[in-house]
């Protein structure tokens, strides 16, 4: 149960990350966003939803 649990939670921020990674494409190419900025706002969110996913995880187990 936990673990079908944490896959959906997994897959649902996966959904998050290209949602969020078409939107700041997008948000970059009506600004012009230098494409080093773009990357790094990029990183910075997949680094934060995989943080969020091991702390489910932890929290769960």
């Amino acid at each position: 149960m936990y673990i079908k649990l944490a896959l959906v939670v997994t897959i649902c921020s996966y959904n998050r990350i290209n949602t969020i990674y078409n939107y700041v494409y997008r948000l970059s190419l009506n600004i012009n966003l230098s494409l080093y900025r773009y990357q790094r706002i990029v990183v910075l969110f997949i680094k934060m939803i995989i943080f969020i996913n091991i702390f489910v995880m932890f929290a769960l187990f």
